[in-house]
């Protein structure tokens, strides 16, 4: 199979052809591609997502990892990547070309980390606002304006690469112990739905692996071991026609009848309802686009 290359072709132009920056709306974008993307690159662009709502799941050079709300992705040129998204994830994608003059160097592998900090946090929707209000506008000096907001945004990634290198040194138990779990929910989640299995793979207790993920996420266990499996009954509603009871069986429901049940207590919709939804979503009049192939 061929992995598809895509090229961005318009906003200001750095040497070449490639835009020098431009940022994108993720739930803009999900809503015109059934909230994924497919495997492929950008050989003269790095891809900056900032996702501060919503879940999905990347693939990164053939490794799937899961992401939550509020995280930083960073894909180098020329890296093979897809996304699947929750439908309610927002955020903002930036492009930039690899060409751009920036102060710093961008780091040559691919980087995910959550931002914990709310003024963190604000900082870079700040950022990301301001980009897009300067690639909408008309006033002079705008390809300057971009070039500069390319330079600070790649600040901004490298200063928290450095944070995030100090943290790692020094990183605690819990938090080790929560990126075990996520590694391997990200591996079990279609045939693991307890939290005692993980516990007991992972060696500790189901309580104290609870508690831990309510310091990291908010969340609890269950609802995290929940939070994936549906993300992933949701993209096979959307995506396949595979009957509801197929769809349980292969996530390792019980019953069609539990998976229905617990499918509309999570989302306020049953998963005929949803896949009718987001099906009619696909078949509106989809949005022009940066990237040709």
């Amino acid at each position: 199979m061929t992995i598809p290359s895509f090229e961005y072709n318009s906003g200001p132009k750095s040497q070449g052809d490639t835009p020098v920056l431009c940022v994108d709306s993720i739930a803009g974008l999900i809503r015109s591609q059934k909230w994924g993307f497919d495997a492929h690159s950008h050989e003269n662009a790095h891809q900056f997502f900032w996702i501060n709502k919503g879940t999905g799941r990347v693939q990164i050079d053939g490794s799937p990892r899961g992401f939550g709300p509020n995280t930083v992705i960073f894909v180098p040129a020329g890296t093979v990547h897809g996304f699947e998204f929750n439908p309610s994830s927002a955020g903002w994608v930036a492009t930039m070309s690899k060409t751009s003059p920036i102060p710093v160097a961008l780091p040559q592998k691919p980087v995910q980390f959550p931002l914990l900090q709310r003024e963190d946090q604000a900082t870079l929707t700040a950022i990301c606002d301001e980009i897009n209000r300067e690639q909408l506008s008309d006033s002079s000096g705008k390809d300057l304006a971009l070039a500069c907001q390319a330079g600070l945004m790649s600040v901004w990634l490298v200063r928290h690469m450095e944070k995030i290198v100090g943290a790692d040194a020094a990183i605690s138990p819990g938090k080790k112990l929560m990126r075990r779990f996520v590694q391997m929910l990200e591996d079990k989640y279609a045939s693991l739905h307890s939290v005692a299995n993980y516990a007991e793979t992972l060696k500790v207790t189901p309580t104290h692996l609870t508690r831990v993920c309510r310091q990291s996420s908010g969340k609890s266990a269950t609802g995290l071991i929940q939070d994936r499996t549906l993300l992933e009954a949701r993209r096979r509603l959307a995506l396949t026609d595979h009957k509801v009871s197929r769809i349980a069986d292969d996530l390792g429901f019980r019953s069609a009848a539990y998976f229905t049940r617990l499918f509309t207590q999570k989302t306020g919709e049953t998963p005929s309802a949803f896949r009718k939804k987001i099906r009619q979503v696909s078949m509106q009049p989809q949005v022009n686009s940066r990237v040709t192939q």
